[in-house]
C-alpha cells in the first residue's frame, strides 16, 4: 500500500475527496470541519464532473477563520486507448467556456446513464424508482443506483451491488460517452488549469506508464489508497523522468474504506504541497 499517514513524514494535504455533489456521503460542510480537524493545511474536494462543490466550500470558508486552504478541483471522466481515464483537474477558472461546456456535457451523459441503467434494472426484476436519484442528486452516478437498491433491500453493501450488476460489462452497466483524454488536457490548459492522471494504478499496468508520455500532463497523482508500494515507486520514477508535479490523497468518499481512504491518511508531506503550489 502507498504511503500512509505517519510514515515518513506527516501528510498535510489530502487533494482527492469527494462530497455530497458527486458521490461522496460527507456535505462540502462536514468535510471541511473533517480537514481542520484532522490537521490539514490543504485540501481539494474533486467531485466527479462537476465543480459545484466549490463555490459552497468557498463560501464556507469565507465566513470563518480557518486555518486551512482549499484548492479548487475536479475529477473529470475520459477514454484513452480505448480504456476510461480520470483526470484531476484543479485551479480552473470556473466561468471558463470551454470547461463549462466539457463539464455540462458529462453531467448530460451521467443523467442519461443512470436513466439507462435504471430501466435494465427495472428489466431485470428490481423494482426501484431511478427517477428519484435524477430528481435529487446533483451529479448522478452508480453508488447512488448501488444505494437504492440497498435501501430497497435487494443487496447489503456497495461492493455487492457492483460485482453482481453495476460493475463493468455486469447485466446493468451502461459505458458512459466521454472526451478524449488530449481533448480534455486542452481544454484545462486552456482555462490555466493544472491537470493530474488520477490513480492511474486502478485500470493501467504501470509498466505501461509511459504510454502517456506524449499527454502534456502537469503532475500525476502517485499516493492513493488502491497503489501499493511497488506502483507508488514507478510513479514516483515517472514523474522524475517527466518532471511532473506529485499529487496524491485518499479519494475518500466515507464508504468502501477497502477501495478509498479516510481524509488525510493519504496525500501529501509539507514538501510536496510546496512543490504543488509553486506550479498550480
Amino acid at each position: 500500500m502507498a504511503r500512509k499517514n505517519s510514515d515518513l513524514m506527516k501528510i498535510v494535504a489530502d487533494l482527492h475527496i469527494h462530497s455530497t455533489m458527486s458521490d461522496g456521503k460527507l456535505t462540502p460542510l462536514e468535510i471541511v470541519t473533517e480537514c481542520i480537524e484532522r490537521g490539514l493545511s490543504h485540501f481539494s474536494v474533486t467531485d466527479h464532473d462537476t465543480i459545484k462543490q466549490t463555490p459552497i466550500i468557498k463560501d464556507i470558508l469565507s465566513q470563518k477563520q480557518y486555518d486551512v486552504k482549499f484548492v479548487p478541483g475536479v475529477e473529470i471522466s475520459s477514454f484513452f486507448q480505448n480504456s476510461s481515464i480520470h483526470l484531476l483537474v484543479y485551479n480552473i477558472d470556473e466561468n471558463s467556456e470551454p470547461i463549462v461546456k466539457l463539464l455540462n456535457n458529462l453531467q448530460n451523459e451521467r443523467i442519461k446513464v443512470i436513466e439507462d441503467m435504471g430501466i435494465k434494472l427495472n428489466k431485470l426484476g428490481y423494482s426501484i424508482d431511478y427517477s428519484k436519484i435524477i430528481d435529487t442528486i446533483p451529479n448522478p452516478g452508480r453508488p447512488h443506483l448501488a444505494d437504492l437498491l440497498i435501501r430497497n433491500g435487494y443487496f447489503s453493501t456497495t461492493k455487492e451491488v457492483f460485482d453482481k450488476l453495476l460493475g463493468y460489462d455486469k447485466p446493468a452497466y451502461v459505458s458512459k460517452n466521454k472526451p478524449h483524454l488530449t481533448e480534455v488536457v486542452s481544454k484545462v490548459r486552456e482555462s490555466g488549469g493544472f491537470s493530474s492522471l488520477a490513480h492511474i494504478g486502478l485500470y493501467w499496468d504501470i509498466d505501461k506508464i509511459k504510454d502517456f508520455d506524449e499527454i502534456p500532463l502537469n503532475g500525476i497523482e502517485v499516493y492513493h489508497p488502491e497503489h501499493d508500494f511497488g506502483a507508488t515507486q514507478k510513479l514516483l520514477e515517472y514523474a522524475k523522468y517527466r518532471n511532473l508535479v506529485v499529487t496524491g490523497g485518499s479519494d475518500f468518499h466515507s464508504y468502501n474504506v477497502d477501495k478509498y481512504g479516510e481524509i488525510a491518511e493519504f496525500g501529501l508531506n509539507s514538501l510536496e504541497i510546496d512543490a504543488f503550489v509553486r506550479h498550480l
